[in-house]
């Protein structure tokens, strides 16, 4: 039951990593500041930037779209901001976007997506593979806008795919090529050897008139 203004304190509070204000009378514009809300965005490996609260011992129940969920190993992989259902007016502030982090693989799980647009965020790290993920109508469109984002169905390879490439590719090809050469070369070398030879036989027949009698004559069995 909750009225009146979201207060910009809130801002101050960079570890926040879940604020539920759902089903309330909250009124007026949703703070800019929100965007520095830093505890809500996923570092490399998936989990929250700022833990010091977290126990493992500790649950907490959320709703998302009308089913009450419970979180409690999990809670450190969790990020909501619930403004649902009040009186909010204005525009929603472009700083928000700056809460955007890498895309949880867990996205690949979810058995009935059919749709997926994640574009012109700020997301980045590697997009998630899956088989649900593959099903989408264009992929490639869902993840345009996000500058940071990298791997299939992306044209953008991840800096850990890059150094995972072997070294010696462009070795082997130097190898290649050097035994093509090579093998170039003798096969001219043969050519160049049966052609002086043949040559050299049809010249001393031409020069030697009784040598080109002696051998006609010998091919026509006389």
């Amino acid at each position: 039951m909750f009225i009146d203004k979201i207060p910009s304190q809130l801002c101050r509070m960079q570890g926040l990593q879940i604020m539920d204000f759902g089903n309330n009378h909250l009124t007026g514009p949703i703070p800019r500041c929100f965007g520095n809300l830093s505890g809500m965005i996923l570092d490399e490996d998936g989990i929250m930037s700022s833990l010091e609260w977290f126990d493992f011992d500790t649950s907490m129940t959320q709703v998302f779209k009308g089913r009450e969920l419970e979180f409690t190993k999990t809670l450190a992989f969790l990020a909501n901001m619930n403004l649902s259902r009040n009186n909010l007016v204005g525009s929603i502030p472009k700083e928000i976007t700056n809460l955007s982090g890498i895309i949880p693989q867990s996205i690949s799980e979810l058995n009935s997506l059919s749709h997926l647009n994640l574009s012109y965020n700020n997301l980045s790290g590697r997009i998630p593979t899956g088989n649900q993920l593959r099903t989408l109508d264009d992929p490639s469109s869902s993840y345009l806008g996000n500058s940071e984002l990298c791997g299939v169905p992306l044209s953008r390879n991840c800096p850990s795919d890059e150094k995972s490439q072997p070294p010696t590719t462009t070795g082997h090809r130097d190898e290649h090529k050097g035994d093509d050469a090579e093998i170039f070369w003798f096969y001219m070398a043969i050519m160049c050897g049966y052609a002086t030879g043949l040559w050299g036989f049809i010249g001393v027949l031409l020069l030697k008139k009784a040598w080109r009698y002696a051998y006609f004559q010998r091919g026509d069995g006389q």
